[in-house]
């Protein structure tokens, strides 16, 4: 029953969190295998944290009236620690996807764009895709403010490329991941 239950869980969050991550960048979150799994893994123990309060307030009230002594304190502390994972998570869960989109990007993603003989490279920029007409850009850090956009390579006589930029939704960053 638990496993079903976790199973379900990570159905949905991963299903939701691919949706998400499309919606933000424009891309296909399974071509970028680790940010992927990061993703996906960070999104379901957020909602894991997030559930878990739930489920200890009803272990709480079981066993609250049967616990004597040191048990007591530590299903007060778990129904603590959880009651504050309930109120927090939500809090924080920009944040988090933040931390996790630059950790895992910085590790996967390209420095640099090449638009045939043009080298777009940027301070704070990472490049998904490789000796093609379009890249999907991470930033951070841009006027405290992270985000993605795209660039759609043009290709010109007598070696003038160009490439154009098409924004995409962009979000603050946290002040304490600054």
């Amino acid at each position: 029953m638990a496993v079903t239950a976790f199973s379900g869980v990570f159905v949905f969050t991963s299903s939701y969190s691919a949706s998400i991550f499309w919606q933000i960048s424009n891309l296909e979150l399974s071509s970028s295998p680790w940010l992927e799994y990061c993703w996906k893994a960070t999104a379901f123990l957020m909602f894991f944290l997030w559930l878990s309060q739930p489920i200890c307030y009803g272990l709480f009230l079981r066993y609250g009236d049967k616990a004597k002594g040191y048990r007591i304190f530590t299903l007060t502390g778990a129904f603590i620690m959880s009651m504050f994972l309930f109120l927090l998570v939500p809090v924080l869960i920009g944040d988090v996807a933040y931390f996790v989109l630059k950790k895992t990007i910085n590790h996967e993603w390209r420095n640099e764009a090449k638009c045939g003989e043009l080298e777009v490279k940027n301070k704070n920029e990472k490049y998904f895709g490789f000796n093609t007409d379009k890249y999907t850009v991470f930033y951070s850090d841009k006027n405290d403010k992270w985000g993605f956009y795209e660039i759609t390579c043009k290709k010109g006589s007598d070696r003038r490329d160009t490439y154009s930029v098409e924004p995409l939704p962009e979000y603050n960053i946290p002040s304490w991941l600054r």
